[in-house]
């Protein structure tokens, strides 16, 4: 599977020393949706236009600057879906925060991957890749690509 990924080379955890973009560390300092800080998390789409939008909804369109999209290969059947828990979420039927549900995830390493509902495009998934499982040795950056928003998207 391939997946796709935003990133900022300009941020502070992207300057230190033997920074790798596939080691969640920008997660674990700033944490999203589906981890609590400390917790290392890649945020990855299935298409490059989908991490575009999930980065929007974060960052100020004059702040987005040059970014790097990045190309991951992922191996297959390596993925856990959190549809149903998020659904329990929503509905008030479970105590546990989305962050909470991620961060539990990633410690229990069951799977390398976990396929979560896109916030600004319900119909789509995510995926969270967590770099501290065992099978992230197999996990392959293909290509970066430079990123600027055209001028007349927004």
């Amino acid at each position: 599977m391939r997946v796709w990924r935003l990133h900022n080379p300009n941020a502070d955890y992207a300057k230190l020393a033997n920074y790798d973009p596939l080691d969640g560390r920008g997660a674990s300092y700033d944490p999203g949706r589906w981890n609590l800080e400390g917790t290392p998390l890649l945020y990855t789409s299935p298409n490059p236009a989908l991490a575009v939008l999930e980065v929007l909804m974060h960052v100020p369109v004059k702040a987005f600057g040059l970014r790097e999209l990045i190309e991951i290969e992922l191996p297959d059947h390596t993925s856990e879906d959190a549809t149903a828990a998020v659904t329990q979420i929503a509905y008030g039927k479970s105590d546990m925060s989305t962050q909470q549900l991620g961060t539990t995830w990633a410690g229990n390493r069951r799977t390398l991957t976990l396929r979560v509902p896109s916030a600004p495009m319900p119909i789509e998934f995510n995926i969270i890749i967590n770099p501290q499982h065992p099978l992230m040795r197999q996990v392959r950056l293909i290509r970066t690509v430079p990123y600027a928003l055209d001028s007349r998207l927004l």
